[in-house]
Order: structure tokens, then C-alpha cells, then sequence
């Protein structure tokens, strides 16, 4: 989809100037307007083929996302000899950082789902095939994206377990899964 105006301004006698402003355009639906819990599709491991992973529960909060991956600009300031300049990228979804939080009160979540989680995160789709993690937010937007997962915490740390909490089959709380977006899964 493409967005264009155009106007003209008389300023006193300088010659006519053109200028471009890219205009990021969001998508208008919100967490929470799904209705499913959320879904992992890993291209497979090995010759076992595609493994599906619906979760056990929605998760409790996530880190930027609202209907869609939300990416930042990114900014940085260098000192320079005479003073300092600032430099200003764009925003780029590829490389957007998404984390998903089960807090699920004060035993976290079922320690089935963080096993699972574990067991996706550590064995990554082959990068020689050009494979990637479908990630469905089924309970905030019927798109999907591409991802790498890239970290998996439980307990607010490294992935940790409690000889009490492990007895009762549930995880430390929070149970936290990061991914990084790569694409929009078309269609």
C-alpha cells in the first residue's frame, strides 16, 4: 500500500525544493483481540518433520507487541572531536525483540510448557536450510511471523527449577520466552 501527497509553497524567491517523509502506518487491532493461546511451528528436528506447539496457556504479558511486533528506531550519539553527532536508523522489524511472560501467581507455569519451550529453543531449525520458527500470537492477531527463539528464562533467571515446585509439576515464575522477528509470514 502506498501513501503520497504533494503541495506547493511560494517562499520568497528560492528555488523549488523536494523532500520525502516516510510514514510508518500501524496496524489497528490490539492485544488481546485473538482467541486462541498462542502456537510454535518448528520446521523440525532432524527427520522427525514439523512439530506444533500450541500452548498450554495465554501468556500473562509480552514485551513489544500490541497486534504486531513493535520496533524502535534506533538512536545513537559519538563524540566527535568538536562536539558530538547523533545518528538515527529507521525501524526495522527483522531483529525485533519479543518476550512472552507466564507469571500464573506464585507457582508459574506447567512445567510441561517450560519443558517444551526448552526443548524448541534448544535445538534451532537448521540456518543452512533457511528454516525458521513460525510464531502465532493467535490470542492477539490471526498474522504470523518468522523468529528465531533466542532465550528462555524461568524464575527471572537462567532456566532454574525448585526441588518444591518441580514435585508439584509447575515451573518458577516467570517463565519468560525471547525471540527475535526475521519476517511477516505471508498469506
Amino acid at each position: 500500500m502506498s501513501l503520497s501527497a504533494s503541495a506547493d509553497y511560494d517562499v520568497a524567491d528560492s528555488a523549488v525544493a523536494s523532500a520525502d517523509v516516510p510514514i510508518i502506518v500501524q496496524p489497528s487491532v490490539g492485544f488481546g483481540t485473538g482467541d486462541g493461546r498462542g502456537r510454535l511451528v518448528h520446521p523440525g528436528i532432524g527427520d522427525s518433520g514439523i512439530i506444533t506447539y500450541d500452548y498450554l496457556n495465554t501468556p500473562d504479558e509480552v514485551v513489544n507487541f500490541d497486534g504486531a511486533p513493535i520496533a524502535m528506531p534506533v538512536w545513537r550519539n559519538s563524540k566527535t572531536l568538536t562536539g558530538a553527532i547523533d545518528t538515527l536508523w529507521p525501524r526495522r522489524l527483522r531483529g525485533t525483540r519479543v518476550i512472552e511472560r507466564w507469571l500464573q501467581g506464585d507457582v508459574g507455569a506447567p512445567l510441561a510448557h517450560l519443558r517444551m519451550l526448552a526443548f524448541l529453543v534448544a535445538n534451532p531449525p537448521d540456518p543452512t536450510a533457511n528454516e525458521f520458527v513460525k510464531w502465532y500470537p493467535s490470542y492477539g492477531t490471526s498474522a504470523g511471523w518468522y523468529v528465531v527463539l533466542s532465550n528462555l528464562r524461568a524464575g527471572a533467571q537462567e532456566y532454574t527449577l525448585s526441588t518444591f515446585l518441580k514435585k508439584r509439576s509447575f515451573a518458577p515464575t516467570p517463565v519468560e520466552l525471547e525471540r527475535r522477528i526475521v519476517g511477516l509470514i505471508e498469506g
